[in-house]
């Protein structure tokens, strides 16, 4: 193993993570995770969710640490109270043989969210102690984002639900599917056919494994693009996206609603809310929902002139 990598551990308050590791990738330092607590643990009753601290794990070369550290300190000092409370946990020796699938599976857990219980393809089914109410997603590893990991998914699939039960929208279209996982629940509720599009490379192929493993291929079509290649409008469309993406793409999302649509947006940071909100009325929506969980935020909308 070469000594000239190292692993940098840090803590910091949830919802502050992706920001560091933004930071950290323009830095030029290299990898980094955020590692997260999967909530409940092994399929307990879904638990009143709240956020504390997410350890986020830096690959650097040795020579880098002591540059990093006093980096993201004055990162820290820069944001108003409440900051993000940054604590440097060590470093060490980083074991570039690790297999990182397997470190993956090892920190798995499945988990419930909004009536669906998420399990990864490789939990043995006996461990999966199912009740008549749950509804089974079956997550495929792969690069794409969307493990339920993340606040932002597991918030997503909470309006995907409110959605379906006050809607029933027989069509969907899910902008920026990632792994698929929302597009497939919508199908798993009873979609009769959902339209998933990313423009990442990875993610039609993941997204499309994904509906095999959970029986509603035949309902889920993915393909790689971004929104200008979605055509016609839908009764339900979700879009899980960070604010300025939401914001660039507010006319074009309200554009593929129908009369009397509902849209899902996510992937808001609360700094961000403000702007994005009002971008998305300037588009003619209203919101009829809304969510938070530490710092992230989504929201359910309709066409204002519905």
């Amino acid at each position: 193993m070469p000594a000239a990598h190292r692993l940098l551990r840090l803590s910091l308050k949830a919802g502050f993570e992706d920001e560091l590791l933004a930071f950290a990738a323009d830095a030029g330092w290299g990898t980094g995770i955020a590692v997260r607590d999967f909530p409940g643990g092994l399929l307990a009753d879904e638990p009143e969710v709240s956020l504390r601290e997410v350890e986020v794990q830096l690959y650097l070369q040795a020579d880098q640490c002591e540059a990093a550290r006093a980096a993201l300190r004055a990162w820290q000092a820069h944001w108003p109270p409440p900051g993000p409370e940054l604590r440097f946990l060590g470093d060490g020796p980083l074991d570039l043989a690790a297999d990182p699938e397997q470190a993956w599976q090892s920190q798995w857990k499945p988990f419930r969210c909004a009536g669906f219980v998420i399990a990864a393809d490789f939990v043995a089914p006996e461990r999966l102690r199912l009740r008549p109410a749950d509804c089974l997603l079956r997550l495929v590893p792969g690069s794409a984002f969307g493990t339920g990991g993340h606040p932002t998914t597991r918030m997503a699939l909470r309006g995907l639900r409110r959605m379906w039960e006050a809607r029933r929208p027989a069509r969907w279209l899910d902008v920026g599917t990632g792994s698929g996982i929302l597009a497939v629940a919508a199908a798993r509720l009873g979609a009769e056919s959902v339209a998933a599009l990313d423009p990442e490379a990875a993610s039609p192929p993941q997204a499309r494994r994904m509906a095999q493993a959970n029986g509603v291929a035949a309902r889920v079509h993915a393909w790689r693009g971004t929104l200008d290649a979605a055509r016609g409008r839908f009764p339900a469309v979700t879009a899980n996206l960070f604010a300025d993406l939401l914001q660039d793409a507010a006319p074009a999302l309200a554009g593929l609603l129908e009369p009397g649509g509902l849209l899902y947006t996510g992937g808001i940071v609360d700094r961000r809310e403000e702007e994005t909100t009002a971008r998305l009325r300037a588009a003619g929506l209203r919101p009829v929902a809304s969510s938070r969980l530490g710092r992230w935020r989504g929201a359910v909308w309709e066409p204002a002139q519905s």
